[in-house]
């Protein structure tokens, strides 16, 4: 639905982490689950790769929110996906940063 959406909306901004939580339940906050959480899993890679193609196509930002903006790994996938909004705590800023210059 991503093309749709993508001819009515001035944006996107996706929060990964909840998605991948709503897709896999499990609590976050369990120290033995958390790691199944993982926004980094191949179906939401290829929803956020969808979501991002369809914005490009229809020339709106999209950004990305949360836990997943502020993992260095994770970013370097995101913005080799063209991603080029990220929004995190001001503390991550200068290790992403980092990630990204290497």
């Amino acid at each position: 639905m991503a093309e749709v959406f993508a001819r009515e909306a001035d944006f996107f901004s996706l929060g990964p982490t909840t998605s991948s939580s709503m897709h896999w339940p499990i609590d976050r906050t369990s120290r033995t689950l958390a790691a199944l959480a993982s926004p980094i899993r191949s179906p939401i890679i290829r929803l956020i790769d969808t979501v991002a193609r369809a914005a490009r196509a229809a020339a709106i930002p999209v950004a990305i929110c949360g836990a997943m903006a502020s993992d260095p790994l994770a970013v370097t996938l995101l913005v080799g996906l063209g991603l080029r909004e990220l929004s995190m705590e001001a503390a991550a800023i200068p290790e992403i940063k980092e990630a990204l210059r290497r």
